[in-house]
């Protein structure tokens, strides 16, 4: 006979359950349990712990290979086990925690009318890829940006009626957001059939307000001419309405899917639309870190903000402008230091060693003085002092009891 399948309905801390009221009807043999959050962010916690004590298994299993190298590799064996268990049970608990991303979704058609209605403009919408899961946490941080960015598309993007009929194109606009899982992320697109937004125009607007000068805007690329629309208090629109001009939207849109771990590119094209294209992580329980050394200390830096690690030659730095600069796969790389960018000091070393993350949506190799292990923990939010620092995404516990500050490193290449 085969064991009752068990299915989980997480609830929200606040939720309000009738105890006499009965357990949803599954088919015959399956059962659902009603877990509040709670208790399963204290889930979470513990496997968080856990992750921490076996990360403090390898250096343990090092010290031993000094003295009796079989009591070593006995210990790399119970290390191996406890991986694979751990492993397991991260992956229960995450399932735990995924939820489809319909019931974040469900406010937005209504809005979608409403907005339209408001700027007397006809727009079609459509989502589609809701039913994908993805963590609790992530889900409940995306309707705000999500908003923003749909808000942003029909009250620029999508043009009048009578414009669009104009220019050939359908009277209604179409404004659509899809979403796939692609591996261990979400991506998600928001795409919009308006005028598109153009590079010069922003640059333009960039340069009359200060915000660029006119060396920089014009060796600005137009993808980099596009991404000066996160710029906090930079808007385009020459009129501000309750809906745009404020300065705020995609300024916050950034800082929102960055808090979430995500990314956001742009892509448009005059006369055709926009595409936002968004990337999350599906499991928010722990994240996967490069420790790295910079002026004598050790930090901890995600592996979703590395696009790759590199080590060349003193030599291959070369000056541009008033910083330094290499060349990586045939581009131009701003090459900056940790170590000052942290207020300390740099080691002077025969090879350079470069960790290449994107900020501002180019290409920044920062100069480090080491690579260390990469590792799987739970990374809590700063707190209290810390949370004030700028460039520190949170913390984390090492296996030896050390504590390690992890970085934003756009923020701090920014």
């Amino acid at each position: 006979m085969m064991p009752d399948q068990v299915s989980f309905a997480v609830l929200d801390r606040t939720s309000k359950v009738d105890p006499e009221a009965p357990l949803e009807r599954e088919a015959p043999g399956n059962r659902t349990l009603r877990v509040d959050s709670a208790r399963v962010d204290a889930l979470g916690d513990a496997l968080g712990e856990l992750l921490v004590a076996l990360n403090g298994i390898a250096p343990l299993a090092d010290q031993a290979a000094a003295i009796d190298r079989g009591l070593a590799a006995n210990i790399r064996s119970v290390q191996a086990n406890l991986e694979r268990v751990t492993g397991v049970l991260h992956t229960s608990v995450s399932a735990v925690r995924a939820v489809a991303l319909e019931p974040t979704l469900r406010r937005l058609p209504r809005l979608v009318r409403e907005i339209a209605e408001t700027l007397g403009k006809s727009v079609e919408f459509e989502i589609t890829g809701q039913n994908i899961e993805i963590d609790k946490q992530i889900a409940d941080g995306l309707f705000e940006p999500l908003l923003h960015l749909v808000r942003n598309a029909i009250d620029h993007g999508i043009e009048d009626s009578g414009i669009r009929i104009s220019s050939g194109k359908p009277a209604a606009g179409r404004v659509t957001l899809g979403f796939r899982r692609d591996g261990d992320m979400i991506v998600a697109r928001l795409v919009d059939d308006g005028a598109g937004m153009d590079p010069a125009r922003i640059r333009h607007v960039a340069l009359e307000r200060g915000a660029l000068t006119p060396d920089a805007a014009e060796n600005l690329s137009d993808a980099g001419a596009l991404r000066l629309i996160f710029a906090p208090g930079f808007s385009t629109a020459q009129q501000v309405t309750e809906l745009s001009g404020r300065g705020v939207g995609m300024n916050a849109v950034e800082i929102a899917v960055e808090a979430l771990r995500g990314t956001i590119d742009i892509e448009s094209a005059i006369g055709s639309g926009t595409t936002f294209s968004m990337r999350f992580p599906a499991n928010a329980l722990t994240q996967r870190l490069l420790v790295i050394e910079a002026g004598g200390d050790r930090y901890g830096v995600s592996l979703d903000q590395i696009i790759e690690t590199v080590g060349i030659e003193n030599e291959k730095l070369m000056p541009v402008g008033e910083g330094i600069a290499c060349v990586l796969h045939g581009r131009t790389v701003p090459v900056l230091s940790l170590a000052s960018l942290l207020g300390s000091t740099e080691r002077d070393q025969p090879n350079v060693k470069l960790v290449v993350t994107r900020s501002g949506g180019e290409p920044v190799a920062l100069r480090v003085d080491g690579f260390g292990q990469r590792i799987d923990t739970l990374v809590r939010r700063p707190t209290g002092m810390l949370a004030s620092v700028p460039g520190v995404i949170g913390s984390a516990l090492l296996g030896d009891g050390g504590v390690l500050l992890v970085l934003d490193l756009p923020e701090l290449a920014a």
